[in-house]
């Protein structure tokens, strides 16, 4: 009996113990999200909830300056002027990468000629992905990556500086709900975009001390020299309309009617004071009355929407050489993805018939598939939406028998996010 009451007590002990070390799930769930924010504090991370339209959403991104310069300080090799290459044997001038560029070139002249000498461009370039982080359901996110090109070690890579929260597509079928929609889509990102940027700004004009072991110290003058994105992304950054517009190159101001042909040739380039003027003028009183009508005026001379970018604040991309068109770059693979899916749609049924060799589809007629894909998309609050033109700006039929099939399923499948096989 003794042995009996001795057990007892020793399992209400190690009952008790357990109870100790195992808390309620909600205790758990409280430690969990502290620990979080430890750990994304002593990494520098931010958590900046933003509020558009009456939706809250949560921004996690570090300082682009203070990663900058953590990259430049921590690295093996760096290169902190640029010079040219000369010319080729065709007498064309040489060039390799950023910082040998026209663009890197002149930023440095203007930062040599502010901050002296003893200066030099601390470069920065960021590229906005719009491929979603994960569709499990736990975060929708965009992720921003970031690198410095004055960084010359060969294992540097871009690194993650921010997540953009997804706006999910209204489920409303009336005009306000798509207005609020909109604006929630258009003015959340340059939101991101100014927390982001929040450091870089300030440091763009008046410039940040550098110090390397047993070196003298430096000015650096931040510029952003590098904004890579696919075209509807760096619409979105540039605060351009996206689709059925008159102006969809963001460089210059080319008709979409002669893109492509003779008469396109020679555009003039977009006036970056002119364009950032009219936005501004649009933006003041949008909140006041939101009529779209009120805007014609900006969408037709500008294709421009009524939010001023917030990468126009850094320095050099709205003044001096006025660069902020100049800088955005595109991705090679993001172009011919979209403008390869936005021809294939207009002829889906030919390429199906083609690729089911004149038999019906695997879910059946043509207008169940598209059914199927769209209600796809749908589940996943996600539209893919199409790039105004086609890869180069280059316009005509698309072949669907000499385009190679395995090419079109991939893009299809991966646009789609259906099984194709």
């Amino acid at each position: 009996m003794a042995e009996v009451v001795r057990e007892v007590d020793s399992s209400d002990d190690m009952q008790r113990e357990r109870g100790r070390e195992s808390p309620s799930r909600s205790a758990f769930a409280a430690a969990v999200r502290e620990e979080q924010r430890r750990v994304l504090s002593k990494l520098l991370w931010d958590e900046t909830p933003i509020e558009v339209e009456g939706m809250t959403y949560l921004f996690y991104s570090r300082d682009l300056l203070l990663v900058a310069l953590d990259l430049l300080q921590n690295a093996g090799h760096v290169q902190l002027w640029g010079e040219e290459l000369g010319l080729g044997s065709d007498g064309s001038r040489l060039r390799s990468d950023i910082l040998d560029s026209d663009l890197f070139l002149t930023e440095e002249l203007n930062v040599r000629r502010v901050h002296g000498s003893l200066s030099f461009v601390l470069a920065v370039q960021h590229v906005i992905d719009e491929a979603v982080v994960t569709w499990s359901g736990a975060h929708y996110v965009y992720p921003i990556r970031a690198r410095v090109p004055n960084v010359r070690d060969s294992s540097f890579q871009w690194v993650t500086v921010g997540y953009v929260p997804h706006v999910g597509k209204h489920a409303a079928r009336t005009a306000a709900a798509r207005l609020r929609a909109s604006k929630s889509r258009n003015g959340l990102p340059q939101r991101c975009l100014a927390v982001l940027l929040r450091g870089l700004v300030g440091a763009s004009q008046t410039g940040v001390t550098v110090e390397f072991p047993g070196k003298q110290p430096l000015t650096a003058g931040p510029r952003l020299l590098g904004i890579v994105a696919d075209q509807l992304a760096e619409r979105s950054i540039a605060c351009l309309m996206g689709c059925s517009c008159e102006f969809f190159c963001s460089h210059c101001t080319v008709q979409r009617n002669v893109a492509g042909g003779p008469a396109g040739v020679g555009a003039p380039a977009r006036d970056v004071t002119a364009v950032l003027d009219a936005q501004l003028d649009g933006a003041l009183p949008r909140d006041r009355d939101p009529r779209p009508y009120l805007r014609d005026q900006l969408r037709m001379e500008h294709s421009a929407l009524a939010f001023v970018p917030a990468i126009g604040a850094v320095w050099g991309l709205a003044t001096d050489n006025r660069q902020l068109y100049n800088s955005i770059s595109f991705n090679l693979l993001h172009v011919w993805n979209l403008g390869v899916v936005r021809m294939v749609a207009q002829r889906f049924p030919s390429f199906l018939r083609v690729a089911c060799d004149g038999q019906e589809a695997r879910l059946g007629p043509v207008t169940a598939t598209l059914d199927v894909l769209y209600l796809r998309a749908w589940e996943m609050k996600h539209l893919n939406v199409p790039g105004p033109a086609p890869p180069g700006y280059v316009s005509g039929p698309l072949d669907v028998k000499r385009t190679p099939l395995v090419v079109l399923l991939i893009y299809l499948k991966s646009l789609f996010c259906v099984s194709l096989t």
